[in-house]
């Protein structure tokens, strides 16, 4: 095959760009991986009242007190840390107008 743009949609092992894939096995493999089953979509397009009530980021059961003081550790590093990266490209912009004249 070739490089992207290409128009030839002969399989990549006939010299085309082409690789077609199992989906279904590819979503079997994926769901023996997580350990169940992955929710499908119906054709109209409704999600479930199950995912429409989850919130991203949330924990479908709750957080766990070991995930909420592990989560209550790191906040000051990574607040910290932050502060370090805006300073760092403050810094940066700083040398750029100091240099580029």
């Amino acid at each position: 095959g070739r490089a992207p743009p290409c128009d030839d949609t002969r399989d990549y092992d006939k010299g085309g760009n082409c690789v077609w894939y199992d989906e279904q096995a590819l979503l079997r493999e994926v769901e023996t991986l997580l350990g169940k089953p992955i929710q499908r979509i119906p054709p109209d397009l409704k999600l479930s009242q199950e995912l429409l009530t989850v919130k991203y980021g949330e924990e479908k059961d709750g957080a766990s007190a070991a995930t909420t003081k592990h989560l209550d550790q790191l906040r000051p590093i990574v607040q910290k840390l932050s502060a370090i990266e805006t300073q760092a490209q403050y810094s940066f912009l700083k040398l750029r107008q100091r240099f580029n004249k």
